[in-house]
């Protein structure tokens, strides 16, 4: 069972309510750090987590949109954000 804020969910919960421990921490810290940089999550709805397609609701600069949008979008393993990629 999945604990935690349904925004921080990851999509394959939200769509089968299945998940896998390790993808799932990463993703639910990939919306801390969205969070955490520009100052909002990045989803609000379900269908939104699904598309994995971040919403800004703030102006940011292009560095931090590109960064905090791969994060969110792309399934990154932990191993892939510890060597910088």
């Amino acid at each position: 069972m999945y604990v935690g804020t349904r925004v921080y969910s990851p999509p394959e919960w939200i769509t089968s309510r299945r998940y896998l421990a390790v993808p799932a921490t990463v993703w639910s810290l990939g919306i801390l750090l969205f969070d955490m940089v520009l100052g909002d999550i990045p989803f609000e709805h379900d269908e939104q987590i699904i598309e994995a397609k971040p919403v800004y609701r703030k102006h940011v600069s292009d560095g931090k949109h590109c960064d905090c949008s791969l994060l969110v979008s792309t399934r990154l393993t932990l191993c892939q954000i510890s060597l910088g990629m």
